[in-house]
């Protein structure tokens, strides 16, 4: 299957971020091991080697679908831990974030008010990483560190942008902000 590839030629920011933070696989790995091994263990013990695996023994087709359920949420989360990407783009139309493979998310320069280099503290502010909705500070994507670029939107809604290039994502934003406004894109109603 073909695909279409998207003309890069317009974007003059682009960030990718991925949880690639070592506190967080020492956190699941031996998780995901440890249930891996027991219920692999189970496996064994009970089907080829014909004991009863534990004192009250699954019947053999409830052990193989439980632990073929174990093994692919783990392998699921796995994957989706090392998979997911945070992207920023400021692109000649809009800042376009997407936190794939799940969410995006276009935001047009004329709904953008403000836009401010600052730090935060994800756990503190937003009650983690991802994607997150605090009710009066609005939305936080991010993945990582504790620097950011706060927007400040048209209606009184609000995004922080979580970037380990913070600097360069605010000053494209501002320089497509200013694009905007200097051929006429912006919004003509306020």
């Amino acid at each position: 299957m073909n695909r279409v590839q998207q003309s890069t030629d317009d974007v003059s920011f682009r960030e990718v971020q991925q949880f690639r933070q070592l506190w967080l696989w020492l956190l699941f790995l031996p998780f995901f091991l440890l249930m891996i091994g027991v219920f692999g263990f189970g496996l064994i013990w009970q089907l080829a080697l014909g004991n009863q695996f534990g004192s009250k023994p699954m019947a053999d087709v409830v052990l193989i679908v439980t632990s073929g359920a174990v093994f692919a949420i783990m392998g699921a989360v796995m994957y989706i831990l090392f998979a997911s990407r945070l992207i920023f783009e400021a692109r000649e139309d809009a800042l376009h974030i997407r936190f794939s493979p799940f969410f995006r998310r276009r935001i047009p320069y004329d709904q953008i008010e403000q836009c401010e280099v600052r730090s935060y503290s994800s756990i503190a502010e937003y009650g983690g990483w991802g994607i997150r909705w605090h009710p009066r500070k609005g939305w936080a994507y991010n993945v990582s560190g504790g620097r950011g670029v706060q927007l400040e939107l048209s209606g009184g809604k609000r995004a922080l942008l979580g970037s380990g290039r913070a600097e360069e994502l605010a000053a494209a934003v501002q320089n497509r902000m200013t694009d905007q406004t200097k051929f006429g894109c912006a919004d003509i109603t306020g």
